[in-house]
C-alpha cells in the first residue's frame, strides 16, 4: 500500500483546483482513495467527506474575508440540503462497495461529459448577490447534489456552479465563494451520518490529508482571478473521463 504522506501534496492539488473553480473534491478524492490508496469504497466515502470539510472550510473562510459569501443564499441551499446529504449518507450504508464504485465510475463519466456539453461563460461578469425570491426556483439542485455527495462524496459545486453562474446570472467568483460555504455544512451532515453508521477513517490519512486541504484551501481564492479556468476545466475533463473508465474498468 503506497503511504498515506501522499495525501498532503493531492490535498494541496485538489483542494486548489476544488476552491479556483468551484468543481467539489470529493470527485476527484474518491477516486484517489480507491485507486491510489487502494481504500473499500465506504472507507473511501466516508474519508473523501471529512477531508473536505477541511478544505472546504478553509476556501470558505478566505472566500469570507473577500466579503464575497452571501450567507442568506447559503442557509437557503442549506435547508434543501441538509436533509438531502442525510439521506444519501443513510442511503449508501446499505448499497454494496463494488455498487458503490460503479456508480461513482458513472458519475465522473456523466460530470465531465456534463462540463464538456454546457457551455459556460468563465469571466467574472454578473451580479455580487443574487436578490430575494430568485433562487426558489432552484431548491431542488441543492437537494439532489448532495443525496449524491452523501451516496457517492461527490462535490454539489459540480451542479450548484453552473446554476449559480450561467442561470442566476451570479459572478463565478461569487457563486464558487457560495458553494463552497454550502459544501462546508454539507460535508459535515454527511460525515456525521456515516460515523454513527459506524463507517471510521484512517486517522493517518487525515493526518496527512487535513493540512494539505487547508493549504490549498487558502490558495485557491487568491488565484481565482489570475488564472484562466477553462484550461483547468479541460484538463479536469479528460482526468475525469479517463478516471470514470479506470474506476468502471476496476469493478468488472
Amino acid at each position: 500500500m503506497i503511504s498515506a504522506w501522499i495525501t498532503f501534496p493531492a490535498g494541496i492539488a485538489i483542494a486548489t483546483v476544488s476552491t479556483l473553480t468551484g468543481i467539489g473534491g470529493g470527485i476527484l478524492w474518491a477516486p484517489f482513495f480507491l485507486l491510489i490508496l487502494k481504500l473499500t469504497p465506504h472507507d473511501a466515502i466516508v474519508l473523501s467527506l471529512i477531508i473536505q470539510i477541511f478544505g472546504q472550510g478553509s476556501g470558505a473562510i478566505a472566500n469570507y474575508k473577500l466579503k464575497k459569501i452571501d450567507w442568506h443564499l447559503v442557509c437557503y441551499f442549506c435547508y434543501f440540503a441538509i436533509p438531502g446529504v442525510i439521506m444519501g449518507s443513510y442511503v449508501a450504508n446499505f448499497v454494496p462497495g463494488k455498487n458503490l464504485a460503479l456508480f461513482l465510475g458513472i458519475m465522473c463519466m456523466i460530470a465531465a461529459f456534463a462540463f464538456l456539453l454546457i457551455p459556460e461563460e468563465y469571466g467574472d461578469e454578473g451580479r455580487n448577490k443574487i436578490p430575494k425570491g430568485e433562487a426558489t426556483k432552484f431548491w431542488w439542485a441543492p437537494f439532489v447534489s448532495s443525496f449524491l455527495a452523501g451516496l457517492l462524496s461527490i462535490g454539489i459545486g459540480n451542479w450548484l456552479v453552473p446554476i449559480l453562474n450561467t442561470r442566476l446570472r451570479l459572478k463565478m467568483s461569487c457563486a464558487v465563494a457560495n458553494v463552497l460555504g454550502i459544501m462546508f455544512i454539507v460535508g459535515i451532515g454527511g460525515s456525521l451520518v456515516h460515523l454513527i453508521l459506524g463507517h471510521f477513517p484512517d486517522w493517518k490519512i487525515l493526518f496527512w490529508g487535513i493540512p494539505g486541504v487547508f493549504l490549498g484551501g487558502q490558495i485557491g481564492p487568491r488565484l481565482v482571478r489570475h488564472i484562466n479556468e477553462n484550461h483547468i476545466k479541460e484538463a479536469f475533463i479528460f482526468l475525469l473521463t479517463l478516471t470514470g473508465c479506470h474506476i468502471i474498468f476496476n469493478v468488472y
